[in-house]
């Protein structure tokens, strides 16, 4: 009876053995693989896919001086730029020639004014303007507006505009220009904003108040 229970316990001990033997058996959580690590942020790829456009939208954005409302103070002329317009750096072509240049928030295109100061005559500087237009029928208008005390002149333009805009060379079809004189004695000041018609006709109440608001300085 002693020897059967001794072989017994024996038996026992090598089930037992066999059992909790490494490698057999299913896997146990300290097998599973280590999970990878991130790489840092500064080691990071860009993601890929991006596109021409956002790029050309991250380059305009580095162009931006400031963005309205703010006070913008020309030569005895200050005017309140409005929430949203956006005032940009000149190019190299207009350096010299042009005060400030702006774009106006609009959903059917860009819309660019340009600010600039000129000793060239009121009416020669417009001429000028109208010469670069085929109008539409009935595309031409003109009329004075008041500027504080002074009677300025107003031109709206529609057709296809042959000159350069925004950098990119006429001609430029379906197109309108909203022009203002503003004499102020020996300098004029001009303020020139175009872009396609239906984008122009979305500024067209914001740009009119914004002329009749601006303050001129007595010299």
């Amino acid at each position: 009876m002693m020897r059967r229970n001794v072989r017994w316990d024996v038996l026992s001990l090598l089930i037992l053995a066999v059992v909790l033997a490494p490698g057999c058996g299913a896997k146990t959580e300290t097998e599973d693989a280590p999970i990878p690590k991130a790489p840092p942020l500064s080691e990071s790829k860009p993601a890929a896919g991006g596109t021409s456009e956002e790029a050309a939208d991250s380059k305009a954005a580095g162009d931006v001086v400031k963005t309205g409302p703010f006070e913008k103070k020309f030569d005895r002329i200050t005017v309140s730029v409005p929430a949203g317009w956006q005032e940009m750096k000149l190019g190299q072509s207009q350096f010299g020639f042009v005060d400030a240049r702006f774009v106006l928030p609009a959903k059917a295109g860009l819309v660019e004014l340009t600010c600039l100061s000129n000793r060239g005559g009121l009416d020669d500087n417009i001429n000028r303007w109208i010469g670069q237009f085929l109008t539409d029928p009935d595309g031409k208008k003109s009329e004075t507006i008041k500027v504080g005390d002074v009677e300025a002149r107003w031109i709206d333009l529609k057709g296809t505009f042959n000159a350069s805009s925004s950098g990119k060379p006429g001609p430029h079809p379906d197109w309108r220009m909203l022009g203002v004189g503003i004499p102020l004695g020996e300098t004029d000041f001009f303020l020139k904003l175009n872009g396609p018609k239906d984008a122009v006709a979305e500024v067209y109440d914001a740009f009119r108040e914004f002329v009749k608001t601006a303050r001129i300085e007595q010299p």
